[in-house]
C-alpha cells in the first residue's frame, strides 16, 4: 500500500524534505548497526564473562542474523500492504526492547533473548527503510542507497570505540545504555516525521506468488546464489574478525578493535562511490569488481605476517566487500515490480541472509576443532566462487543494469 508523498518531494540527497528524511533514516540505521556490530569486538569478553565457547557464541550471532533475515520477507510484505511507517516503528520498538534486555543479560539465556529482539527489530527496520528509499528515489537510487549505507556505517566505527570503552567499565553491559536511549529517540522521531498513517490490518504474505515471481526471473535466481556466498563470507568474517586478530594474529584488544573499525571506515567512502559509479558504468560490472577485490584482500589478510600487512588486507577486503551491496541492490530493485517490491526484496533478503546467518556458527565450530584461520580460508573460497559466477553471467551479456 502506498500513500502520496508530501508535495514537492524530489530526489535531493542532502536538502529538502527528501534529504532530511534520508539523513534521519540513515542515522536510525546507524543505531541499528552499532547495536549489531558492538557484539563482535566484545565477543572475547562476553565468552569469558558468560563462560561459553566459540561455538555457543557463534550460535548467538547466528540467531541474531537468522531472525534478522527471517523478518525481511514478512516485514517487506507488511510494508507493501500496511505502511512503511508501521513496520519501521515496530522495528524500533523491538530494537529498544532487545537492547534493554542486553543490559540485563547476566546469563546465556538472557543474552540469547536479547539478540532475538535485536535481530527481529533490525530486520523490520532495514526492509522498511529500503522500500521507503526505493519509493523516494528512482533515478538516483544507487547514490541514495550508497549514502544511506555509508552514513549508517558510522555506527560500527563507534561500536569499535565503545568496545574499547567497555573494557574500563564495571561491566560490558553498561555500554549498551546510551544505545537504548538513542533508539528510543529514533522511535519518537519516526513516529513524528514519517508522513504515512499507521495500519494494523495484517494479512498473510503470498508465499507462492512471491516465490513464482522470484524464481521465474533468471537474473534474480543467479544473483540469489551469489548473494548467499557473499553473505556467508561477510557474516563469518565480521562475526569473528576481532577474535581472529587477537587469537591468531597477536593483536591487542585495542588494536583488534581498530582493525574492525577500519572495515567500516572504508565503507564511508566505498559505499557512496560504488553507488555513484554503478549508476554510470553498470551495477553488475561494479559488483564483479568488488567481489574480486574483496577476495584478494581476504587472501592478503590471511597470508600476512606483519601488522601492516594484516591491516592492508583488511582495507583491500573492505573496499571490495562494500562495493557490492549498493550496486547489486540497486540492480535487483529494478527487477522487482513496484507493487510487490517490498515483499519480493524482503523474500530475496530473507533467503540469502538466512543462509548466511549459519556462517558464524560454522566459523565457531571450525575454530573449536581447528583454527579461525582455516575457517577464514573457506570463507575466501566462497567469495571467489561468487566472483566466478558473476563473471560467467557477464559472458552472457548481463554486464548491464
Amino acid at each position: 500500500m502506498t500513500f502520496p508523498t508530501p508535495e514537492g518531494m524530489d530526489e535531493r540527497l542532502l536538502t529538502g524534505y527528501s534529504g532530511r528524511l534520508l539523513i534521519f533514516l540513515s542515522v536510525g540505521f546507524m543505531g541499528v548497526t552499532v547495536t549489531r556490530q558492538l557484539l563482535p569486538p566484545l565477543l572475547p569478553t562476553i565468552i569469558e564473562d558468560l563462560a561459553i565457547t566459540a561455538t555457543t557464541a557463534g550460535i548467538a550471532l547466528s540467531t541474531m542474523w537468522g531472525l534478522y533475515a527471517l523478518c525481511h520477507y514478512p516485514g517487506g510484505h507488511l510494508a507493501d500492504t500496511l505502511t512503511r511507517k508501521t513496520v519501521l516503528v515496530a522495528g524500533c520498538v523491538s530494537l529498544t526492547l532487545g537492547i534493554c534486555l542486553m543490559i540485563l543479560s547476566v546469563s546465556y539465556p538472557l543474552f540469547i533473548l536479547s539478540v532475538v529482539f535485536i535481530g527481529c527489530g533490525a530486520g523490520f527496520y532495514f526492509i522498511s527503510v529500503r522500500v521507503l528509499l526505493s519509493e523516494m528515489y528512482v533515478q538516483r537510487r544507487g547514490a541514495a542507497f550508497g549514502l544511506q549505507m555509508a552514513l549508517g556505517f558510522i555506527g560500527p566505527i563507534l561500536a569499535a570505540g565503545l568496545a574499547v570503552v567497555a573494557l574500563d567499565l564495571p561491566t560490558w553491559r553498561l555500554v549498551f545504555v546510551p544505545l537504548a536511549v538513542a533508539m528510543a529517540i529514533v522511535l519518537l522521531l519516526g513516529h513524528r516525521w514519517l508522513w504515512e498513517p499507521y495500519d494494523f490490518a495484517v494479512s498473510a504474505p503470498p508465499v507462492h506468488a512471491t516465490a513464482k515471481r522470484l524464481f521465474s526471473n533468471r537474473n534474480v535466481g543467479v544473483f540469489l546464489g551469489v548473494y548467499v556466498l557473499y553473505q556467508v563470507t561477510y557474516l563469518g568474517y565480521m562475526g569473528f574478525l576481532p577474535t581472529l586478530l587477537q587469537t591468531e594474529k597477536g593483536f591487542s584488544p585495542t588494536l583488534a578493535s581498530a582493525g574492525f573499525a577500519t572495515v567500516f571506515a572504508v565503507a564511508l567512502v566505498a559505499l557512496p562511490v560504488a553507488g555513484w559509479l554503478g549508476d554510470r558504468v553498470g551495477h553488475v560490472r561494479m559488483a564483479l569488481l568488488g567481489l574480486a577485490i574483496a577476495t584478494a584482500g581476504l587472501v592478503g589478510l590471511l597470508i600476512a605476517v606483519s601488522i601492516v600487512g594484516v591491516l592492508s588486507g583488511i582495507v583491500l577486503f573492505s573496499i571490495g566487500i562494500w562495493t557490492y551491496p549498493p550496486v547489486m541492490q540497486a540492480y535487483l530493485m529494478n527487477q522487482f515490480a513496484d507493487a510487490s517490491m517490498g515483499g519480493d526484496f524482503g523474500a530475496f533478503k530473507t533467503i540469502y541472509t538466512g543462509l548466511g546467518a549459519l556462517s558464524p556458527s560454522y566459523v565457531g565450530i571450525v575454530a573449536d576443532l581447528a583454527s579461525y584461520t582455516l575457517a577464514f580460508w573457506t570463507l575466501g573460497g566462497c567469495l571467489g566462487v561468487a566472483a566466478l559466477i558473476v563473471a560467467v553471467q557477464g559472458l552472457w551479456g548481463e554486464f548491464k543494469s
